[in-house]
């Protein structure tokens, strides 16, 4: 029977704040980041910096892939991937963060179980289970009534502190068209900030997609998916970043800009961050002008200056 490692031994929402603002024009994907070799459908869920590399995670058959940073414009390949299997029926990787002690933190999220790999670039020789809990236990608790299922698509780790962030849930008895965007930040000893109503702006609600914690800040993406719209129109994104208060959580967020497509992943890399995108297989078509143009064992990435992200307060 494997241990159960407490996260401590591995080191040796949002209220609804309205904001009218047009998004970008569709943008030309400058940084392509193409799947490992026999992956048909590339729908990234998270992204870590270790070092030289951008380690992406796929929600689908549990495959991880590194890539040279900084990225190429153009198509980037993966220079290593890897297919990290949990035990399960079905691995889905929802979210990756830097380890305090080296390697990579990744998210489950069929199990909501957090695991430790020490060494990624040999391909997890051993996947070590990480003690979630008390986190487990308060968002649990903090449910609003019965649920299918919630999302857990936040998660950022940096020392001893570690954060998770929910974008939404779907209630119990209703379809996935009933989706709910529902936005909480927990800590892994269970303390919560944010109060689950969803970031309105332009109409749409948004919840929490991507978190990166950068010293005092936290780096966020919220997205938003529209059940019965197919093309690009269907999915947006937002940037934001909140500062931490002495408790360690998240306080207030603060808008920074909007993104054409469905930010799933978000890596601190020096003076800037990494933003990845999941645009969903039946979004991306190079020969459709509603749809992105790549194609379905692709996806793509920006580059943003942490200096220029929120150069002024959003308008009100």
């Amino acid at each position: 029977m494997r241990q159960v490692t407490p996260f401590v031994a591995l080191l040796a929402g949002c209220s609804a704040s309205r904001v009218e603002r047009t998004p970008t024009a569709p943008p030309v994907p400058g940084f392509v980041l193409e799947a490992p070799p026999g992956v048909d459908r590339w729908e990234p869920s998270g992204a870590a910096t270790l070092e030289d590399e951008l380690w992406v995670a796929n929600d689908r058959d549990g495959w991880i892939a590194a890539y040279a940073l900084p990225l190429r414009p153009g198509i980037n390949q993966p220079r290593k991937s890897w297919q990290l299997r949990t035990g399960l029926d079905r691995t889905k990787w929802e979210e990756v963060a830097p380890a305090p002690a080296g390697g990579l933190l990744l998210w489950e999220a069929i199990s909501r179980n957090l695991w430790a790999c020490a060494d990624p670039g040999a391909g997890c020789p051993e996947l070590v289970p990480v003690d979630s809990s008390l986190f487990r236990a308060a968002l649990d608790a903090a449910l609003p009534s019965p649920v299918e299922y919630v999302t857990v698509e936040g998660f950022a780790c940096q020392g001893e502190r570690l954060l998770f962030g929910t974008r939404g849930l779907v209630q119990k008895g209703r379809g996935d068209d009933a989706f709910e965007c529902w936005p909480r930040v927990f800590s892994t000893s269970g303390q919560a900030a944010l109060d689950g109503a969803p970031w309105i702006i332009d109409g749409r609600p948004y919840g929490i997609s991507a978190m990166a914690l950068d010293g005092e800040t936290l780096w966020m993406t919220w997205s938003f998916e529209a059940p019965l719209d197919d093309t690009r129109r269907g999915v947006s994104g937002i940037l934001a970043r909140a500062m931490l208060g002495p408790d360690g959580l998240p306080r207030q967020p603060e808008f920074c800009r909007h993104f054409e497509g469905k930010p799933e992943g978000l890596a601190v890399s020096g003076d800037q961050l990494v933003v990845v995108f999941d645009n969903d297989l039946r979004r991306k078509n190079p020969k459709s002008p509603g749809h992105f143009p790549i194609a379905g064992n692709q996806d793509f990435a920006e580059v943003v200056d942490k200096a220029a992200a929120c150069p002024a307060p959003p308008p009100t």
